[in-house]
C-alpha cells in the first residue's frame, strides 16, 4: 500500500475558539493589572525621584507583549506538533524555526496575508528585541516596523540633564535606540494573533515528502 502523497492538517472550530479565548485573556490580564498612572503621578508629584512611573508602565507593557508572543508561538507549535504526531511524522518537540518553515510551505500567499503572518513575525522579532536586544532581530524589525524605534540620548551622557533620569532598556539596543510602543500596539498584535486562527482554512494539504525533509534537517 502506497503512502499518502499529502498530509492534511485540520483546524477545528472549537480549537480555534479556545486559542482565541486564551489570547483575549492577555488583554484582560493587562488591563486588570495596569497601574493607575494619574493617581500615582499625583502621589509622587513632589518627590525628587527618577522617572520610575514611566519605567513601571513600560515594563508592564513589555511583559504582556512577551506573554503574547510566547502564548501564540506555543499555540502554533502545539497545533503543528499534534498534527504531525497524529500522522506519525514526528515525535520530538518542535522549535519555532521549524514552525515558521512549516507555515511558509503550508500556506498560500493569500492565506499568509489573511492570517496576519507578517505581523506575527514582527511580534516574534519584537519579543527578541525586548528580551535580549538581538542585533539581527533589531535589523529585521527596523525594516518592517521602523515606527517602533526612536533614537534617544546616549545613556552615558549626563550633559544637559535636569534631574535624575533612568533608562533601563537603552543599553539593549544598538546605537542607543529604544522602543516606542503603546498599549495599542499590544492590542493590535493580540488581534493579529486571533486573526491567525479565525482566518485559518478548515484544512491544509501539505506534501508529505516536503514535511519529512523539513523534520529530518
Amino acid at each position: 500500500m502506497e503512502e499518502i502523497a499529502t498530509v492534511k492538517f485540520y483546524f477545528w472550530a472549537d480549537q480555534k475558539d479556545q486559542y482565541c479565548e486564551q489570547l483575549t485573556d492577555i488583554s484582560r490580564i493587562y488591563f486588570d493589572t495596569k497601574l493607575d498612572q494619574a493617581k500615582l503621578a499625583t502621589r509622587y508629584a513632589d518627590q525628587q525621584t527618577p522617572d520610575f512611573l514611566d519605567i513601571e508602565t513600560t515594563t508592564h507593557l513589555y511583559t504582556h507583549i512577551l506573554m503574547l508572543a510566547q502564548l501564540w508561538q506555543q499555540q502554533v507549535a502545539d497545533f503543528v506538533q499534534h498534527q504531525l504526531t497524529q500522522q506519525k511524522i514526528i515525535g520530538a518537540a518542535l522549535n519555532y524555526r521549524l514552525v515558521t518553515r512549516f507555515l511558509s510551505v503550508a500556506l498560500t500567499a493569500d492565506e499568509t496575508q489573511k492570517m496576519d503572518v507578517a505581523a506575527l513575525q514582527q511580534l516574534h522579532d519584537l519579543a527578541a528585541v525586548i528580551k535580549t536586544g538581538n542585533d539581527r532581530a533589531i535589523q529585521r524589525l527596523r525594516k518592517s516596523r521602523a515606527d517602533f524605534f526612536q533614537i534617544t540620548h546616549d545613556p552615558r551622557d549626563f550633559s544637559g540633564r535636569i534631574g535624575p533620569q533612568i533608562d533601563i532598556f537603552a543599553a539593549l539596543y544598538a546605537n542607543h535606540a529604544v522602543l516606542k510602543l503603546s498599549e495599542l500596539d499590544l492590542l493590535n498584535f493580540i488581534n493579529s494573533a486571533k486573526n491567525f486562527w479565525q482566518q485559518a482554512p478548515e484544512t491544509l494539504a501539505v506534501d508529505r515528502e516536503t514535511l519529512l525533509a523539513m523534520v529530518a534537517e
